[in-house]
């Protein structure tokens, strides 16, 4: 089997905008926007993995993508399906359904760990605190932290690429 090198450029643009997502939501002050931007970037190049996989391997992949699709959970079949529906959200109707609410935090938490961090003031007080952004998908009524949920999403991700590889070596 020759190399699946478009598959492999997917692959690492999911990760690349998985890290920019967790960079951005970690970043008080940041406009929105860049959140939800890099959402969709990542939400679209992980849906592009399997289509580049097909693309390069079309006759395997169809025959081997069902059996590891029945080989998942119920769980990560329907985290599969959501993320595909939130993809078609942010491609078709402009936005996912990820929504914005805001978290007090203490500053040391949030500022750069290369800088550190120091205060004064009664110790009763405690730190000083910032409102941070928190992103959250409502998936069957409970609510999910969207990066937590990607970062899930991402692990289906690698298993697909890295079981199709072990699969057809």
């Amino acid at each position: 089997m020759p190399p699946l090198d478009k598959t492999d450029r997917k692959h690492l643009e999911t990760h690349f905008f998985f890290r920019q997502l967790y960079a951005r939501q970690a970043r008080p002050g940041a406009p929105a926007e860049e959140f939800e931007f890099y959402l969709s970037a990542f939400l679209s190049a992980a849906r592009s993995v399997t289509f580049a996989l097909q693309f390069e391997q079309k006759a395997l992949y169809n025959a081997w993508f069902p059996d590891w699709l029945a080989a998942r959970t119920q769980e990560e079949r329907d985290l599969l399906d959501f993320m595909k529906e939130q993809r078609n959200a942010a491609q078709k109707r402009g936005a996912t359904d990820a929504s914005q609410s805001w978290e007090e935090m203490p500053l040391h938490r949030v500022a750069h760990p290369r800088y550190g961090f120091y205060w004064t003031g009664p110790v009763e007080s405690g730190p000083p605190t910032v409102m941070v952004p928190t992103y959250t998908f409502n998936i069957d009524g409970t609510p999910q932290e969207v990066l937590e949920t990607c970062g899930r999403y991402l692990d289906l991700i690698n298993r697909l690429v890295n079981d199709f590889k072990a699969t057809h070596p």
